[in-house]
């Protein structure tokens, strides 16, 4: 991500000077809060908030009409996902993953 310096801020000065940052926040959008050469937290205006958070919403929409459309797709009952039941079954109750790893091996070789 890159970072303008006119668009950072030291964390001292941000807190000695919070209404000048505001104001920097509202006339260029956003500011970044440095401490020690990282940044460490980002001063948004609401207009851009309001924007990312719309984008955010309708990322997040999309990605739920994704999940619900590849779930039906797998039709549990008459699609192939039926062929898989039982596959995640443990064979081998009681054991550990590494001595189901270790009777796995002796099955293999």
């Amino acid at each position: 991500m890159n970072i303008s310096l006119s668009q950072q801020v030291s964390a001292t000065y941000a807190r000695n000077h919070f209404k000048e940052v505001s104001e920097k926040v509202l006339r260029e959008g956003m500011c970044v809060i440095v401490k020690k050469s990282k940044p460490i937290s980002v001063m948004l205006s609401m207009s851009e908030y309001e924007t990312m958070m719309k984008k955010y919403d309708a990322w997040s929409k999309f990605r739920a009409e994704s999940f619900r459309k590849n779930i039906s797709e797998l039709n549990l009952e008459n699609g192939r996902f039926s062929e898989f039941v039982g596959a995640w079954e443990n064979p081998y109750p009681g054991l550990s993953s590494v001595e189901i790893a270790k009777k796995w091996t002796d099955y293999v070789d």
